[in-house]
This record gives C-alpha cells, sequence and structure tokens, in this order.
C-alpha cells in the first residue's frame, strides 16, 4: 500500500483562499535567494494574508512543491511524518517507503528521531534533482515535542536543494538561533504583512474593479491597521468606490460585526480561560505595561501573561520600555462585550495610571466612566503641562466632554479655556475668559495660577505687536522664580525669548534660553531641554546661522519624547532654510507638512506664517497661482485673527515683492506701502526687515535712490542685529540699485558682501531664482576669486544664462580670471570654449584647461571592450537604484535625485556603512566608530536616531530603504546601490599593466573618476587606511598613464599627469626625473631646469638631501643634449 493510501490528501493541497490574490512584490523581494537559506518563517495572527503570500511565492518559482496543511491531530509524530512523506512522494515516487517502516517498526518513535531524519535527509539528496519547497502551513496547531524535536533536526540537516517555509499564528517553540546566526533564516512578521496605503488601493480596486479615493484609502487604513481580513470584510461592504471619507465610515462600520464575529470564533474561544479572562479586563487599558497590569488586576505575573500574548501575535503590539497595546480593532471588540462592568473598570483603570505617573490616561478613563470630579482634578495637575507642548486640542476636548456648571467652579479650568482660544486664534474671547479666570484666582490666593494668566495676557499683547507692554508684564513675573525648579517658570523665558526676537534682541535671547537650558539639563528636564534648544534653533535661523539652526533644531528633536519628535521638524523657519539653500523640493515638502499639521492641529494663529513661508516656497518652483492664494489667504487670515502685526506687514511686504516681480508694479506699490505702514510703529527690527521686502519695488519702479536709502536704512538695524541672511538680501539689492545709479564701486563692494555672506551657509536660491541680478554679483566672485565651490555651484544651476558672462571673462586680461573660468565652462557643457583655451598664451591656463579637457567624456570602442558574460537574473532580484559617490565630496543620488541628509551624522552612518558594505557590522562597533566619546546610552539613542533619519533619506530618493539588520548586525543592502569605487578600482587595474599594454582611456576614466579623496570631509580614524590606499591606487595610475604618454610622444598630456602627482606628493623623485624629461621631449629646456632647481629645493627643505645620482646624472645627460 502506497503512502497516499495512509493518509488525508486533503491535508497535502495548497488551500483555496476564496479571494482574489494581489501581488505583493515588497514581501516577495523578501523571498530573494531562499536558495541560499533553509528556512522562512512566518508569523502573524489569523487572517494577515500567511496563506496567500505563501500561494504567491509557490506560483513563481520553479520548485517542486510540497504543501502540508496541519491541524491538531497531527501532534502524532507518525501521522506528521507520514504526511510529510506522502506530499514528497508526490514528486519523488517511492522514496518514503522505507522510511515509513522505521516509522511502523519503532515503539518509541523519539528515540528512533536521529535515524527517521537521516534516512529522509540521505533519500532526498541522492534522489532529488530539482529544488523543493516544503510549506508547513498552521505550525501552531502543533503542541508535541516529538514532532518540535523532529523539525529542529531536520532543519538542521536539510539538503541544499530543499527549503522550507513555515507559517504560524505563534513563534515556534523550535531552537533556531544557529540559523539566524548563519543567516540561513528570513522571518516575515506582523508588521512585515500589514497591507500599505497602496497595497490597500490595490487590494480594493481588485474588489471593486473601480479605483478608490485616497480619503477611503486613508480611513481603511487607520480603521483596519493593515490586517488583510478586517479589509477583505471592509471591501466586501464599499458599494461605491467615488465616495468621501465620512460616507465611506459610514459604510465601513457595516463590516465589524463581521470582523467580531471572526474574533470571537477564530481569537477568544480559542484562549485558555485565565488568558481570555485577563485581555477582557485589560481592555479598558489603552496602554499596559506590567506594572500598571499587575497593579490594575492584583496580580504579579503580568509581565509572562504579556509575554505570552506577544509570543502567541494575539492582536498585542510591543513598544519600547515593555510598552503593550491591543489593535484596537481587537481591542474596541473587548470593550463591547464588557456591557456594565466598563464604567467600574475605567475608575479603577484611573486610579491605577495616577497612581503609575500616567495623569493624560487617567484623564480619559475618567471621562469615559463619567466621573467629572476626578476629571477635573487630574485635568488641573496636567492641562498646564498640556497647553505648553502644543496639545491644546486634548484639552479642548476635556473640557467640552465636562458639564458647564461644573467648569464654572474651577478657575483654571476658565483660563485652559482661554488658552484653547488663544491658540485657535480668537483673541477677544481669549482675553476675556482669561481676565475672569484672573479674578477669580486672585480671590483663591492662588499665586501660581495668577501668574500663569499675566503670561498668556503678555503673549496677547506680543501678538499685537505690544512688545514693550508684553515684556514689561513678563520682567514682572520671572523674578518671583527665582531659585525655582526649571519646570516652573520656563514657559516665561519661552515668551520672553520670542519677544526678545521680535525687538531683534538676538544676543540677550540666547544668553537668557542658555541660562534656562543650562539648569534644565541639571535638573534632568530633557523634554524642557528640547524646547529650549529648539528655540535657540529659531534665533539662529533669523541671525542667518542656518546650518548651526538646523543642526540645533535635529538636536532638539533627538531630545524630545520620540511622539513630539516629527512636530519639532515641521518649524516654519526649517523650510525657509531648505528654500535658500535651493532645495526646493526638500523645502515645499517641509511647508506643506508644517501647514498641514497645524491645521490638523488647530493652531490657527500660526497659520498666516506658515501659509506665507508655502507662498514664497511655491513661487520659487513657478507655481505662481497658487503662491498667490496663500500669500492672499496668509494676509486676510491674519487680519481676521486681529493679531501678529508682524506677520500682517511682513506677508504684505513679501506679496508685493512677489508682484513686482511679475510686473504688476502698481498692485505691488499699494501692497508694500500699507506694510510699511503697518510696521513702522512696530521694533526696529521688523521695519527694517520690512524695509528690505519692500524696497526692490522702488528698485523696478525706477526709483533706485529711494531704494537704495530704504536698504541702507534697513542695513544700518540688521548688521546692528547680526541677521546675516537679511544683511546678504539687502546687499544684492543694493548692488542693483548702486549699479542702476552708476556707482560702480558701491555697487562691487556690496556684491562682495553679499557672496561672502552667502556662501558659508550655501544660500544658492537668491542668486538661481534672479540670475539677470545676480550674474554680476557672480562676476564679481570670478574676477576676484571669492568662494569658488560657491560660484561653480551657482553657475551650475544657472546653466545656459551663465554663458554669455562666461565667454566674456574667457578673454579676460588677467590670466587668474581665465584659469577660474575654465571649470564654470566645463559644468555648463561648453567643451568647444575650454578647448579653445588650450592654446591661451599663459601655461598655468592650458594646464588647467587640459586637465578640465581630459574629463570630457570619450564615446567607447565597441571592439576594444570584451563582453562581460552575465549570468541568468533571479526571478526576485531588482537593479541598483542609488549611486554612491566617495570619491571627493560624499554623494548618494537616485536618478537626478540626491539623497537630502536630515543630520550629518546620518550621512556619516551612511558612509560608514558602505565603507564596511562587504560586511555586516555589530551595533557596538557602529558606536564605538561613530561615537566614540558619547555615553554608551546616549550613542544608542543617537545611532537610533540617525538610523531612522538616514532609512527616510534614502526612502523618499529610493522608494524604500537601505538598511539590513539581523542578529544585531547592520548592512546595507547590495542590490540597492553602485559605487564609484568598484568601477574606479575596476578601471586602475590597468596601472598593473606594461606600458606597451596599457588601456589609457581606463586611466583616463579612473582618473575622471578621482574628483578627490575618499569620502572628502568626512574624518573618522576608521576612514584613514582606506583613504590612504585609494590615493596610492589614484597615484599609481597618473603614473602609468605618464608613462603612456610620454612613450606615445604626448608630452602636454605626459606633463598634465606628472604634475597632478607631484601636487599630491612633491617628494617624489621619480615623478621629477620623468618631468625633466618630458620637458624635453618638448624642447622646454628651460622648464628642464626649473623642474630640477625645484626637485632641489624640495629635497633639501623637507628632507635635507640633495638629489640622488641617478637623477643627476639624467639632469646633466638632458642639458647636454640640448647644447
Amino acid at each position: 500500500m502506497s503512502l497516499s493510501d495512509r493518509i488525508l490528501a486533503s491535508k497535502l493541497l495548497a488551500p483555496r483562499t476564496g479571494v482574489r490574490l494581489l501581488a505583493r512584490p515588497r514581501l516577495l523581494e523578501k523571498f530573494t535567494d531562499y536558495q541560499s537559506r533553509k528556512l522562512t518563517l512566518i508569523s502573524a495572527p489569523a487572517g494577515y494574508g500567511k496563506t496567500v503570500l505563501i500561494s504567491q511565492f509557490a506560483g513563481q518559482v520553479k520548485a517542486q512543491v510540497v504543501w502540508y496543511q496541519l491541524d491538531h491531530f497531527d501532534n502524532d509524530l507518525a501521522l506528521f511524518v507520514q504526511h510529510l512523506l506522502a506530499g514528497i512522494e508526490k514528486h519523488l515516487p517511492g522514496l518514503g517507503v522505507e522510511i515509513m517502516d522505521l516509522v511502523e517498526r519503532g515503539t518509541d518513535l523519539q528515540k528512533e528521531l536521529r535515524r527517521i531524519t537521516t534516512a529522509l535527509v540521505n533519500s532526498l539528496t541522492a534522489n532529488l534533482e530539482e529544488e523543493m519547497i516544503l510549506v508547513i502551513d498552521d505550525y501552531h496547531a502543533i503542541e508535541e515535542e516529538a514532532v518540535h524535536g523532529f523539525m529542529e533536526q531536520l532543519l538542521e540537516y536539510l539538503p541544499d536543494k530543499v527549503h522550507m517555509v513555515l507559517s504560524s499564528r505563534t513563534l515556534p517553540p523550535l531552537h533556531l538561533g544557529r540559523l539566524k546566526i548563519a543567516g540561513l533564516m528570513e522571518e516575515i512578521n506582523l508588521e512585515d504583512l500589514r497591507f500599505r496605503t497602496d497595497e490597500i488601493s490595490g487590494f480594493l480596486l481588485a474588489e471593486n474593479n473601480e479605483p478608490v479615493s485616497g480619503e477611503t484609502i486613508s480611513y481603511l487604513d487607520e480603521e483596519t491597521g493593515g490586517w488583510a481580513a478586517a479589509l477583505r470584510l471592509a471591501g466586501l461592504s464599499i458599494n461605491s468606490v467615488k465616495v468621501r471619507q465620512k460616507a465611506s465610515a459610514r459604510r465601513t462600520n457595516s463590516h465589524r460585526k463581521e470582523i467580531y464575529h471572526y474574533l470571537a470564533s477564530e481569537v477568544l474561544q480559542n484562549l485558555p480561560q485565565d488568558l481570555a479572562d485577563f485581555v477582557q479586563s485589560t481592555a479598558v487599558l489603552d496602554f499596559m505595561t506590567p506594572q500598571i497590569c499587575d497593579l490594575f488586576l492584583d496580580r504579579d505575573d503580568s509581565y509572562e501573561v504579556l509575554d505570552s500574548l506577544e509570543e502567541q501575535n494575539l492582536f498585542a503590539v510591543v513598544g519600547e520600555g515593555d510598552v503593550y497595546r491591543y489593535h484596537h480593532l481587537f481591542r474596541d471588540f473587548l470593550l463591547s462585550r464588557l456591557g456594565e462592568k466598563k464604567s467600574n473598570l475605567l475608575q479603577k483603570a484611573g486610579q491605577c495610571y495616577l497612581q503609575a505617573g500616567y495623569p493624560v490616561r487617567a484623564v480619559e478613563c475618567f471621562l469615559g466612566a463619567g466621573d467629572f470630579g476626578r476629571a477635573v482634578h487630574a485635568v488641573e495637575n496636567v492641562a498646564g503641562t498640556m497647553l505648553l507642548h502644543s496639545r491644546w486640542q486634548t484639552v479642548r476636548r476635556w473640557l467640552q466632554s465636562i458639564p458647564e456648571d461644573i467648569k464654572q467652579e474651577h478657575p483654571k479650568m476658565l483660563l485652559f479655556e482661554g488658552v484653547v482660544l488663544l491658540n485657535s486664534g480668537r483673541l477677544e474671547q481669549a482675553e476675556g475668559l482669561i481676565r475672569q479666570a484672573a479674578e477669580a484666582l486672585a480671590q483663591t490666593g492662588d499665586q501660581d495660577g495668577i501668574f500663569q494668566t499675566k503670561l498668556y495676557l503678555a503673549r496677547i499683547l506680543r501678538s499685537r505687536g505690544d512688545y514693550g507692554q508684553s515684556m514689561q508684564m513678563l520682567e514682572e513675573i520671572l523674578p518671583q522664580f527665582a531659585g525655582r525648579p526649571v519646570a516652573e517658570w520656563y514657559d516665561m523665558t519661552m515668551e520672553y525669548s520670542l519677544v526678545l526676537g521680535m525687538r531683534g534682541e538676538l544676543d540677550k535671547a540666547v544668553h537668557l534660553l542658555n541660562q534656562a537650558l543650562t539648569l534644565a539639563e541639571q535638573e534632568g528636564e530633557v523634554h524642557i531641554a528640547a524646547q529650549l534648544v529648539e528655540r535657540l534653533g529659531e534665533i539662529h535661523f533669523i541671525k542667518g546661522d542656518y546650518s548651526k539652526a538646523v543642526t540645533v533644531h535635529h538636536r532638539a528633536a533627538e531630545m524630545a519624547p520620540e511622539q513630539e519628535r516629527q512636530s519639532f521638524l515641521l518649524r516654519d523657519s526649517i523650510a525657509t532654510i531648505y528654500h535658500d539653500w535651493g532645495d526646493l523640493d526638500q523645502a515645499l515638502e517641509y511647508a506643506q507638512n508644517s501647514l498641514k499639521a497645524k491645521e490638523q492641529l488647530g493652531m490657527t494663529e500660526a497659520l498666516p506664517y506658515a501659509l506665507q513661508q508655502l507662498a514664497v516656497v511655491q513661487a520659487a518652483l513657478g507655481q505662481f497661482d497658487v503662491a498667490e492664494e496663500n500669500f492672499m489667504r496668509s494676509i486676510d487670515l491674519a487680519g481676521q485673527l486681529g493679531g501678529e502685526i508682524f506677520f500682517q506687514a511682513r506677508s504684505k511686504a513679501l506679496y508685493g515683492r512677489f508682484l513686482g516681480s511679475r510686473g504688476r508694479l502698481e498692485e505691488a506699490r499699494q501692497l508694500v506701502d500699507e506694510a510699511l505702514e503697518m510696521a513702522r510703529g512696530q521694533s526696529q527690527f521688523i521695519y527694517a526687515v520690512c524695509l528690505q521686502a519692500a524696497a526692490p519695488v522702488f528698485i523696478w519702479q525706477g526709483e533706485p535712490q529711494k531704494g537704495a536709502a530704504m536698504l541702507e536704512q534697513a542695513l544700518s538695524v540688521l548688521e546692528q542685529i547680526g541677521a546675516k541672511y537679511s544683511i546678504c538680501v539687502t546687499c544684492a539689492f543694493l548692488a542693483l540699485a548702486k549699479r542702476q545709479l552708476g556707482e560702480d564701486a558701491a555697487a562691487q563692494n556690496y556684491a562682495v558682501r553679499c557672496l561672502e555672506l552667502a556662501a558659508p551657509e550655501s544660500c544658492i536660491q537668491l542668486f538661481v531664482a534672479n540670475p539677470e541680478m545676480m550674474l554680476p554679483v557672480v562676476r564679481v566672485g570670478l574676477e576676484k576669486g571669492l568662494a569658488p565651490e560657491f560660484v561653480k555651484e551657482i553657475i551650475r544651476r544657472m546653466g545656459e544664462q551663465a554663458a554669455e558672462m562666461l565667454a566674456e571673462l574667457a578673454v579676460h586680461p588677467d590670466p587668474a580670471v581665465r584659469r577660474r573660468v575654465i571649470a564654470p565652462l566645463a559644468i555648463i557643457g561648453r567643451e568647444q570654449a575650454v578647448k579653445k583655451m588650450l592654446s591661451d598664451v599663459d601655461e598655468g591656463v592650458r594646464d588647467q584647461a587640459l586637465a578640465v579637457a581630459q574629463t570630457f567624456a570619450q564615446p567607447p570602442k565597441a571592439e576594444a571592450r570584451p563582453v562581460k558574460q552575465e549570468t541568468q537574473p533571479h526571478p526576485f532580484a531588482r537593479e541598483a537604484c542609488l549611486q554612491v559617490s566617495c570619491l571627493g565630496a560624499f554623494h548618494v543620488s537616485g536618478g537626478e535625485k540626491e539623497v537630502a541628509w536630515r543630520t550629518t551624522k546620518a550621512r556619516d552612518l551612511f558612509a560608514y556603512l558602505i565603507h564596511h558594505r562587504e560586511k555586516p557590522v555589530q551595533k557596538e562597533k557602529i558606536l564605538e566608530d561613530l561615537w566614540p566619546e558619547t555615553d554608551p546610552e546616549q550613542a544608542s539613542t543617537l545611532f537610533h536616531t540617525n538610523l531612522y533619519q538616514l532609512r527616510r533619506a534614502v526612502k523618499n530618493v529610493a522608494g524604500e530603504q537601505p538598511v539590513r539588520h539581523k542578529s544585531g548586525q547592520y548592512r546595507l543592502d547590495e542590490e540597492m546601490f553602485s559605487c564609484d569605487i568598484h568601477r574606479f578600482e575596476s578601471l586602475a587595474q590597468a596601472a598593473g599593466k606594461a606600458v606597451a599594454e596599457v588601456d589609457a582611456q581606463d586611466l583616463e576614466e579612473a582618473v575622471a573618476l578621482y574628483r578627490g579623496e575618499y569620502l572628502e570631509g568626512i574624518d573618522y580614524d576608521w576612514v584613514a587606511a582606506e583613504r590612504e590606499r585609494l590615493n596610492q591606487l589614484y597615484l599609481q595610475v597618473l603614473d602609468r598613464l605618464a608613462h603612456y604618454y610620454a612613450a606615445e610622444g604626448q608630452y602636454s598630456r605626459a606633463a598634465s599627469c606628472l604634475r597632478a602627482i607631484l601636487r599630491a606628493n612633491p617628494l617624489l623623485e621619480e615623478a621629477h626625473a620623468l618631468l625633466m624629461q618630458v620637458y624635453a621631449g618638448m624642447g622646454d629646456r628651460m622648464a628642464v631646469l626649473q623642474q630640477y632647481e625645484t626637485l632641489t629645493e624640495v629635497l633639501e627643505e623637507e628632507l635635507g638631501v640633495d638629489p640622488s645620482p641617478k637623477t643627476r646624472e639624467l639632469y646633466y645627460k638632458l642639458c647636454s643634449e640640448e647644447e
């Protein structure tokens, strides 16, 4: 009797999914190179698409597939082996008969495990000609130790041609450590299986045969958390795909009954009673720790229970610090079953949260239970801090839930309501409530409450532009808090620093913030320190210290709690900085995200400035209609709010300048006149900023004298304050005005100052956006040799617009100017102009032109390139999507888009992983090499923060993140990138050939690739050895090229190579000797003499020796030949 007659055949069939299969390339990529691994483990709760994924994988590979679907009856080792052998026998008839004899004869199969496994492995090895996939589905059904033991032995000795895919709702109790360490195992978990928004879109399209709106997709993403089963049920209930989110939400709510039924039958009823009671009772806790659960349930084993929930994938998501949450659908299901018990459990949960130090959670619980007395007490303790951290919408929701009569009995509730109104931009109503609260608090003698009312009244005065009165009120309050903890008064320091900033007293603001920051750090108030550091970033922005501002902003984000970290990077100033740096895509992303966040949070008061910044970026991108719309929205909204006079005035001035640049001068003039009138009553700093923004309109209207006077008035104030970028812009427009007035010397001086201020911070957009106005400034830079790299980048961005100016400078009487023009000409593709300069009368110009001309790409000769035999690509392999340049400045790009590093350390971390591209690196080694002097715990935090920034930055360009993590080691996905070092080393191999066999084209390409030292500007100890190795290889390439060209009689090219070698290492006597021979070949006896004298001086000065006898002999020979 064959094996197939002894088993249940349906268990060896791939299950029918009953649904359309949506291709999921993101997950199928995890099977790439499955042949090199023994096991792919897929673990997730019911309904996450494990079986569907395996079906897709099995359908795409050319291999024999054995599918074994388990249930609880398979806890019999004999039955398990029988079914497995029967599945294999379908492809290898007769293979299992001998092994089954062992199974049937054995009285104690556990003792026969080794023999059974050995027989199976040997039989597979001997008989298997094709690859085989063993799919073991629903392994969570197995509890029998003998089966686990058989599986462990089978996996350890699995033949190379066999790969196992094991699917389970829980993490299987198998010892898989050795497979993990050896890299022989791939894991796919719940997080991997969650549907992303693009996959939800594709899934619903397949279900409905029509596209579904983005709003519906976002709703379902939030509703289901990417759970496939819930998506399936929701998809079936959507009758119309072109619906608004609200309508979609109404329809998709109908699927919850089905989901609850699914959870009851598939999850809850299969749990042991004690575990079911635990999850049912703890459903009122929106987040759990073992300590909170112990307190709540009066037990001491919650850690083990929660750990068990995680291991069983029971819809419990674990975060940092042993914090657990149930999947929100699972939690809603559990809450729906509590009935009358819910209120009492919520009250108890609130008291536990208070005792554990989570007052915000406590408020939610008390409100949910209708216990308003406890809720008010908890709100009074926590709302002040919440408001400081911009979480006023949550406070508003709390206040709306508390009956009006209860709020009237508590003055602080009135204060909080006033602050909520203030944050939503309703200044008049806010002031009324805050003053009412102040009177009530005065009667109760609550001094801290009175101080809080004064703080918010000072903020209202500042919003109205009354900085003097605001400052006076704050100066009355601050001394009252001397000697008290920083947490009690730092909010007043924050407001005071903002007033000082508006007055232009920047140094005073920095001093004040640094004082508070020192105390916050001493007292361990990390969150407060983050807020103070962030405000310091704003001050650095106003001062024009952009790099420092961004660094400080990121430092603040790293210090902040994780849930608030992203908000630190949504500051409007960040968008402005990236705009001024010329990174308009990044600036637009920041500006849009900032506006969206403020709208979502209801931060009406902050919207005018956010709209203004977005409009500026959109105008720079040429999106003129939407820019104009947002300028008008900014002005109208600021007027409606009745506050922030500065933002109203500046928005009008910038809008006027925008219209002026578009030729709408009459409208522009009216706007800037209104702006100046509004700003006249403000501080000198604010008036100066508005003068600077308005003055160009007067210049464009033919009034350069008036425009220059306005700019000079603004400049005198801005110089006192030290606002560098504002000074830079002011000098740019002054240069324009002075040129129009015929004051060329003054115009040139302002141009020099503009460049000197713009270059250190790479503020390129001013030049790119105004080429006609700024080309004369760039010309001054080339003539005087100012900021050469910055000027080259300007010209690269300007392109053909700079061609005429460069052509004029190419015949400049000063050879130094002509030399400076060569690289810019090459940058804009003017090869002929560069080659024309090969005949320049100045040798330095000729050398520079030759060096640049040699970098021009030459088409390869097909017959000279042997075709490399490519191996057949893997069915799941993908092409490199990133290009990495390590030679010279470090750059990473995807296509035409360059990766924008949000922190320098994120860039350095990527460079480090490129450096170690051939093998993974332990986290401890990374911390040691990148943060050598930092406390290990802090270094670990910085590592994870920058790893997140790295992944995000690369994903924005490549569409996926590049870092892989396994067993505590990190590496880059090699398939994602190509690196210039690979190409350089490949080409440089020609340097090892004899001169007669040299392929000069390869070596020239290698020289062109070597744009500078390895990881130029990234200075760590681990860089040095590789930098030196590649530099020596570069010198070898130049040396071989020099010998080749000398042998071919191409002396000019040989001389250029040798001069490059000597610039790198002037002590190379052989290079000096060959250069003398080259000069002799060119017939330039004077150059031979000068080169020998240079060699003599260098050796004497550096080493105290004379040239070797061999070199002296060569020199005398060359001189005698000339004679």
